[in-house]
């Protein structure tokens, strides 16, 4: 709190509301009207004060320099508002009078710097927030700018109000800030829910369909975490599977084999495609890793779902392309140093050897004819 109280001096010409005048003690009054303004406190709302009598106006104003050039130390602009403040209350008849009464013991140099801070003092008093601070280069610099750039004290000041009004933005954004805070937590957390529940219907959906690709005994289970919250929430999904009985479930696409990751991949794909219809979807060798009973169990899966929609398959499996309604090759030819890829047609009439090439090779068997006609009729 206030140790010692202000020194201040009755006026003889109350004005303004004012009716004493300030001896020593500036410092501590600033201080107390801003801790005022910024918090309210009613401790700050008034302050001590000892009232002198000098002998005369002039005197007084001397007793306040010489007082805080001692107890403190005044700085340019301190001393050049004594000067502005002296002549205003008529102690003197000019700003060059006031100042000379008043440091009439300090050098001319001095003197002189305390003379260009009169004009700073003069124009810009109510408007700075921390003048004391002002260095001496700050304060000629502001001195030069006010006596030759035109409008630059209406311009400055301006400028000094947009910051304090900046204050109030910034509070307003910080506000904001919180408000669109607390708006992604909610959203995010509803999303974390709807993904909780969908993750559930989503793993038993896939359970549903390995049955029937030769993974009955597989464990599939979506995991939410944690995740650094972002534009898609706050949860990192990742798909996690146990192949084998007793074994320990990890991410997908370490723990499963290549024909086991077609499989799951296939089931995924024919869940998250639902009831849909009219769809058409793509799949490049989703039989890869698989074979015999395995295979013909993807193709038949595969042919179910192209009842709902068009279904386009790469492959290298007999078993597999047996399932499709129509057929095409792919063949590669090299011509003059180039190679190009053709797609043809193939007649109903040459499904059979195809499907026997796929399983004997180029030499075609009447074995491996019966093998593809039973394929297709199967």
């Amino acid at each position: 709190g206030q140790q010692t109280p202000i020194e201040v001096v009755a006026l003889p010409r109350p004005a303004g509301g004012h009716s004493h005048g300030l001896i020593s003690g500036w410092r501590r009054l600033t201080a107390l009207r801003q801790l005022y303004a910024r918090d309210g406190d009613p401790r700050f709302a008034t302050i001590r004060a000892r009232i002198v009598t000098p002998d005369s106006m002039q005197a007084a104003y001397v007793a306040m320099v010489e007082e805080n050039e001692i107890r403190a130390g005044l700085s340019h602009y301190e001393r050049a508002r004594i000067v502005v403040q002296a002549y205003r209350e008529g102690l003197y008849p000019t700003y060059k009078t006031a100042l000379q009464g008043l440091f009439d013991s300090v050098s001319r140099s001095k003197r002189s710097k305390i003379g260009s801070f009169v004009t700073l003092a003069e124009n810009l008093d109510g408007d700075l927030r921390f003048p004391t601070a002002i260095s001496e280069k700050l304060g000629l610099e502001l001195v030069r700018a006010l006596q030759t750039v035109p409008d630059f004290c209406s311009t400055l000041r301006a400028r000094l109000a947009a910051l304090d009004a900046g204050d109030a933005d910034l509070a307003a954004q910080e506000a904001a800030l919180e408000q669109a805070r607390a708006a992604y937590d909610s959203a995010a957390g509803e999303l974390s829910t709807a993904r909780r529940a969908a993750a559930g219907r989503l793993d038993v959906a896939v359970m549903e369909e390995l049955a029937p690709l030769k993974m009955e005994r597989a464990v599939f289970e979506t995991a939410l975490s944690a995740a650094e919250p972002g534009p898609e929430g706050q949860d990192a999904v990742a798909f996690t599977v146990a192949t084998n009985p007793g074994a320990p479930a990890g991410p997908l696409n370490k723990i499963a084999s290549g024909g086991e990751l077609s499989r799951f991949l296939l089931a995924l794909k024919v869940c998250l495609t639902g009831e849909q219809s009219g769809v058409t979807m793509i799949f490049d060798e989703i039989d890869r890793g698989v074979g015999g009973a395995t295979a013909d169990a993807v193709g038949r899966r595969l042919a179910r779902l192209a009842e709902n929609g068009q279904v386009l398959v790469v492959t290298h499996s007999p078993q597999v392309a047996a399932r499709g309604a129509y057929h095409w090759r792919v063949q590669k030819q090299v011509a003059q140093a180039s190679t190009l890829s053709t797609v043809v047609p193939v007649a109903a009439a040459d499904r059979v050897d195809e499907i026997a090439r796929m399983l004997a090779g180029d030499t075609i068997t009447s074995e491996a004819r019966a093998a593809a006609r039973a394929l297709l009729d199967g």
